[in-house]
Parts: structure tokens; sequence; C-alpha cells
């Protein structure tokens, strides 16, 4: 072995090393935000429920129904969490499922415009921007939903005021779905790293950093991709490219 050959072998072990190192803080950070991230609904649910089985203390109606819609969001952001995580768990054993079918898009998208209306802040407006044609494609309708949906609400949660458009256009043998907001934007840096298992871009901001892996890794069975664009202070646009007739289909 020559010497070059021996510099090249050692270059890329202490390149593995950072890596296998880096992965092991990213997973301890994340162990470390997930007791945060748990404990948190979990508190809100178990504070809220005590509280309306109290027999000492009497509520108004509405009071209850604050109380109970409090629980139920809770309840919701706690299963979005343990989600992550069984799907991660999935990724890495190689275990997620896919069911490929034919999906005509149009319908695909009014239901996940129709189902997030209802997660929209009153100061954002969601906007669906599709063709006349409808394009059927072949895809996992569930699994695509799962990044769509994604895509929405990373862009709800960083965006205050302005708008969240959900769109799609045809080019070719494939199809563009575009999730486009108006929101605070995303650094060069976190750009780089945005699709990367554990990371968190903002610390102060509520999820699991898994996310945008998963979807990643979602697409690339569907045999599509994610790309991104940002400017900061002006919105970000998320895109997925997906082919019309899947290989194999």
């Amino acid at each position: 072995m020559s010497t070059q050959e021996h510099k090249k072998i050692e270059e890329e072990l202490t390149k593995a090393r950072d890596k296998a190192q880096q992965s092991d803080k990213l997973k301890s950070a994340f162990l470390a935000n997930m007791s945060h991230e748990i404990r948190t609904p979990l508190n809100a649910i178990v504070g809220f429920s005590n509280l309306l089985v109290d027999g000492d203390m009497a509520f108004e109606k509405e009071e209850i129904k604050e109380y109970l819609s409090l629980i139920h969001l809770n309840c919701e952001q706690l299963l979005a969490l343990i989600s992550d995580i069984l799907d991660l768990s999935k990724i890495e054993s190689n275990t997620m499922v896919f069911n490929i079918t034919a999906q005509p898009l149009t319908p695909l998208l009014q239901n996940i415009y129709r189902a997030q209306q209802i997660n929209i802040p009153q100061k954002l407006e969601l906007i669906l921007d599709i063709p006349a044609t409808d394009t059927i494609i072949t895809t996992d309708p569930l699994r695509l939903k799962q990044v769509i949906n994604n895509l929405i609400n990373n862009a709800i949660k960083f965006t205050s005021q302005g708008s969240v458009t959900l769109g799609f256009r045809q080019e070719n043998n494939q199809v563009s779905i575009f999730v486009k907001d108006t929101g605070s934007g995303i650094s060069e840096d976190n750009m780089k790293r945005i699709f990367e298992r554990f990371y968190k871009g903002n610390c102060f901001v509520q999820g699991t950093g898994l996310g945008l892996a998963i979807s990643q890794t979602i697409m690339e069975h569907l045999n599509g991709t994610i790309t991104v664009t940002s400017k900061i202070g002006e919105g970000s646009c998320f895109t997925v490219q997906h082919p019309i007739n899947r290989k194999g289909y």
C-alpha cells in the first residue's frame, strides 16, 4: 500500500469517526429534547383533566369547553411526537410499508387543504393553488399526505402572518408539489442541515427535529425528492418532485 493510499484511508476513517461522534451528539440532544417535548403536553393533559374531575370546583360551560379543547390539542401534539419516533424506528429497521396505487393529485391536495384549515391561525391565510387539469400519479397516498402535511405544519410554525400556499404543477413526466410561506425564512447554515435526523434549527420551536428527515426518506422510496429555497425575512418554498409514473408500476 502506497503512502498516498494509506493517507486516504486515514482521512476516510477520521471522517467516519467525526460523523459518528456528531450523530451521537445529535441523538443525545434529541433524547434530552424528547423528555421535555413529551412531558410538556402530558403535564397539560393531566393538569386540565384534574381540574375538570375536581368535584370541589364549578366551571362555566365555556370554561369546560376551553379545557377540553386544550386537552385535545395536547393529545394531538403527543400523538405527533410518538408517530415521528415510530416512523424513525421503521426507517432504521427498513420496515416502513408503502402501498402504491394510482392517485389523482387534485382531490388529495384538496383534502389536505380542508383538513389544515382547522390548524391555520387567524393571522394566516392558507391558499390552494392547483391547475385546472388534474394529474394522476402512482404513489402511496398516505405517505405522500404525511410529507405534505409535515411541510405545511412547518410552514405554519415559522410564519406569524401572511400566507401559506399549497399547490402543484405538472412538468413533463413529473409533478412539482410546493408549500410556500411568507415566514421568517431559513439561514444558509440551517438549510444545509434541515434534512438531518434529530437536527432542530430553532430549539425554542416545538417538535422532534425528525419530520423533514422522515419526509425525505419517504420521498426517496417514492423515487422523488424534496428541495428548499429560502430568503431570511421573506419566507421559504419547499418543493416535492414526484414522478408521474413510478418505476416498476
